[in-house]
């Protein structure tokens, strides 16, 4: 990463607390994410992996400032979004976008495409003039494969590729410095997914857009990333460049990731031995103690279910939080 970064989080953590039934008052408190921290490099593309509830989806919400922090930082060029006003962070959210995981759902399905891409335009540029935003809007349909004839068209008329490309085309037109994409390619099929993959390879090199890539799909994670997160449990486990992750991943956890990955042709796989899983995952409401990986982990021992481990490895490519790692 050259120069200062563009995002700083900083021990982020986001806690919910829920009533255990309509009939009962006593709650709970969900841990979904619990102490992460990172940086994020102008023009850099960051990917954030782990299974379905390691808190992944919450962390990309919270650092647009779409749900509430329990404490932690997250600061943008220098400011702490935590303690801006209402009006500087609505400017800031000018360049701070997000792409969502179902099109479909994410379009209003009463507006034509021409007013869901441009609805941001009118909404931070009220003083642009109708045929001013419908000229953005048309130049932005043709960045993202669109073609200009469809722009009176609604949602439901478009496959799931072409709607990714509308949320691609209502994100692109605010050209903003960060995207978080939130696993925008899951619900599209293989071949749709390599074309908004490269859709978005073209957009972050043209513009120098930095992106938040959260993804069950580790061969587009590798593909797109420069830098590898993985969370377990609302916790990172590793981080480091996407060459060092692939090559000789260091936790237990992101080698099961990686033999869980199909590979397609020759693909290699590593210079690691394979890795099973034992048990069941833990519940974000009450945690183990030590690590929070050590009840699955062939590796663990005594001092694992007593001592939380930290990220080390400052030196290296990638960091670790493993009392034993590989």
């Amino acid at each position: 990463m050259n120069g200062p970064p563009l995002l700083t989080v900083n021990n982020l953590t986001v806690h919910f607390r829920l009533r255990r039934s309509l009939l009962e008052r006593s709650s709970v408190v969900v841990k979904a994410v619990d102490g992460v921290g990172f940086s994020l490099g102008t023009g850099e593309s960051l990917g954030v992996v782990g299974e379905s509830g390691c808190g992944k989806s919450t962390l990309g919400k919270a650092i647009l400032q779409l749900v509430p922090e329990s404490r932690g930082e997250v600061i943008w060029l220098g400011q702490d979004l935590g303690t801006a006003s209402s009006s500087s962070l609505r400017m800031i959210r000018r360049e701070m976008q997000m792409i969502f995981q179902d099109p479909l759902a994410s379009l209003d399905p009463k507006m034509t495409v021409e007013r869901i891409i441009g609805l941001p335009l009118r909404t931070f540029f009220p003083g642009l003039s109708r045929d001013e935003v419908r000229r953005k809007v048309l130049e932005v349909m043709e960045e993202v494969g669109l073609p200009r004839s469809v722009a009176g068209r609604y949602p439901h008329q478009f496959s799931g590729g072409q709607c990714q490309r509308i949320g691609i085309a209502r994100v692109l037109i605010m050209r903003p410095k960060l995207i978080v994409c939130d696993e925008p390619t899951s619900a599209l099929d293989i071949s749709v997914q390599a074309q908004i993959i490269n859709l978005l390879l073209q957009l972050r090199q043209d513009y120098q857009m930095s992106l938040l890539f959260i993804s069950h799909n580790l061969a587009v994670v590798r593909h797109l990333c420069d830098r590898v997160m993985v969370l377990y449990m609302g916790k990172v486990v590793e981080i480091g460049t996407r060459d060092a992750i692939f090559a000789s991943p260091r936790h237990p956890y992101t080698r099961v990731l990686l033999n869980a990955a199909p590979r397609v042709g020759n693909e290699a796989r590593g210079h690691y031995s394979r890795v099973s899983l034992q048990g069941e995952p833990g519940s974000p409401v009450n945690p183990p103690p030590g690590c929070r990986f050590q009840g699955r982990c062939p590796r663990a021992s005594e001092i694992c279910r007593k001592e939380e481990p930290q990220l080390n490895g400052a030196r290296e490519s990638n960091q670790v939080a493993c009392h034993h790692p590989h």
